[in-house]
């Protein structure tokens, strides 16, 4: 038979842990991030070469927000102006800035899930 110290205690530890604590940390520690990145990213001055909505008021930067239920994490906004963006209208072609920023941040999104459950598999507090 072979032996691994430790193995028992890390087995005991993980069948102690709150799941879905450390997912629900984990996604709000994700979604956090991905609120900061899409106002960071609606701060561009008019004018500038980028094809994303300029700040021109902060109020679509300031109408981003996040919330975290179960296994779902929402960035969203509550402005009509971020619809009009991301989707287009008649009249102006399609701006998104949710979509590209999920996109280049899906990696975080999972290191951020996959760290909140490896600190509290070595007993680090959430």
């Amino acid at each position: 038979m072979i032996r691994i110290d430790g193995l028992r205690a890390f087995v005991d530890r993980l069948e102690q842990l709150d799941l879905p604590a450390v997912k629900s940390h984990g996604l709000e520690a994700a979604a956090s991030r991905l609120h900061d990145a899409v106002t960071e990213l609606l701060s561009g001055a008019p004018g500038d070469a980028s094809d994303l909505p300029a700040l021109r008021t902060s109020e679509l930067r300031a109408s981003i927000a996040h919330t975290v239920s179960g296994d779902e994490a929402v960035i969203f906004s509550t402005s009509d102006v971020a619809v009009a963006q991301e989707m287009g209208t008649v009249r102006t072609r399609p701006r998104p800035f949710f979509a590209p920023i999920a996109a280049q941040h899906t990696e975080a999104v999972m290191r951020a899930t996959a760290t909140a459950l490896r600190e509290a598999a070595h007993g680090d507090s959430l």
